[in-house]
């Protein structure tokens, strides 16, 4: 395997862990601050609606305890006089005509423990003289004899939910001798509260943990809810018995928070399902973006590493040259203006090539003049070689005729 492959497969494998990590730490870094900038959202939003319901309330409010301290409703009550009452219903059918909050008001009598219609708008003739004693208003404003927030109910004239401002009337004495109920108009407060999203609503639930509007579709029987919202409202409502009567949490589809106002609970939803997919988009641009650096710093290292490993295949080849006896070497002029280390180390390899190439020179010629050294020592013991061979015969020739001589001499003694 190529060092050029094996770099690549290193830095792909660094890269990708790299970026991985990257990758995972922002996905989770991500989804906590979309997650915290809901939460926030869900407060606020919650907040703002409680203030829009309040500020709803509280002009209701202010219109019902203008009738019960009104003199001629108060005198109305206590008289009883039949053109009296009906002047205050007179009263009652402009303002439920003119005040676009207010579905109908009604005066009732206290009579002991039950409360009974004596005066009312057109709207609800029917019901003047009827015993409302078991409905929440009644039992509620009789318990604290102060401004009271009924729970919801069933409207007897108009069938459908409903809630009351309930206002003491007392005598001259201040004893409590009857109260003015106000019904809140649902239509005129469903699209009072704010409600800018398409995936979001406001819920509204009585003190008894039942939900009489949403913004989103008209409440036509009270408890009939999924088993979804029956879920979410319960558990609502325990943290709220549990004395938490602001709080934020998330379901599977909804980020929920909510807010009680010791009457009523608003409740904010919106859908996880576009913050989720806006979440998921982000991290889908960021993984993406995450490819494209990845990429990018792979194919530029690439190249880096591409003029790297060439270097050090031209090194190589210097290095082959110079085993191979070939010492006329020459840089290129990319390598030659290069600062790196390879350029350096070529520029050695340059420098021992000629190095070599005068040592290979130089120990030639010395080859050649010892070579003409030792020839020239040959010549020369070949003429004393022959010289000392020819003395050699002269000496053996003269050694001979000595011996002849000798020879000649002893024969002649002998004779």
């Amino acid at each position: 395997m190529s060092i050029k492959l094996k770099l690549s497969l290193v830095i792909i494998s660094v890269l990708t862990i790299v970026g991985s990590m990257m990758w995972g730490i922002l996905y989770w870094q991500n989804n906590r601050v979309l997650n915290d900038h809901m939460a926030a959202d869900i407060k606020n939003a919650v907040s703002y609606n409680s203030q829009l319901v309040n500020a709803y309330m509280d002009r209701i409010q202010s219109s019902v305890t203008s009738l019960a301290s009104d003199p001629s409703i108060v005198d109305a009550l206590v008289s009883r006089d039949k053109r009296k009452l009906e002047q205050a219903s007179l009263k009652f059918t402009t303002i439920v005509e003119s005040e676009n909050s207010v579905e109908d008001i009604a005066l009732f009598e206290v009579r002991g423990s039950g409360c009974i219609v004596i005066a009312t708008s057109k709207v609800a003739q029917s019901i003047v003289g009827q015993n409302f004693s078991e409905r929440d208003y009644c039992k509620g404003v009789l318990k604290i004899k102060e401004t009271y927030v009924s729970s919801a109910f069933v409207g007897v004239v108009t069938k459908h939910p409903n809630i009351s401002v309930v206002v003491p009337v007392e005598n001259s004495n201040g004893e409590m001798i009857g109260f003015v109920m106000g019904v809140v108009k649902f239509d005129e407060l469903r699209g009072y509260l704010w409600d800018l999203q398409n995936d979001s609503k406001v819920e509204i639930m009585d003190r008894n943990g039942v939900m009489f509007l949403d913004t989103t579709s008209k409440i036509e029987t009270l408890g009939n809810l999924s088993t979804v919202e029956d879920a979410e409202l319960m558990e609502i409502e325990q943290s709220i018995s549990n004395g938490v009567h602001e709080w934020y949490f998330r379901d599977d589809d909804n980020f929920i928070g909510y807010k009680f106002n010791g009457s009523m609970t608003i409740i904010y939803e919106q859908s996880a399902t576009s913050l989720m997919g806006l979440s998921h988009s982000l991290n889908y641009t960021i993984l993406a973006s995450l490819l494209v650096l990845i990429i990018l710093s792979f194919l530029v290292i690439f190249i880096f590493l591409d003029s790297i490993t060439n270097r050090i295949s031209r090194l190589s080849k210097i290095s082959s040259d110079i085993a191979n006896g070939q010492f006329n070497i020459e840089l290129n002029e990319k390598d030659m203006k290069a600062k790196d280390e390879t350029a350096i180390l070529a520029m050695t390899f340059v420098d021992m090539a000629k190095k070599l190439k005068d040592l290979y020179d130089n120990l030639d010629n010395k080859v050649k003049e010892r070579t003409s050294e030792l020839e020239k020592t040959g010549a020369d013991l070949k003429k004393a070689l022959d010289e000392s061979s020819r003395l050699n015969k002269v000496m053996v020739g003269r050694e001979i005729e000595m011996a002849k001589l000798k020879k000649g001499q002893e024969q002649q003694k002998n004779s």
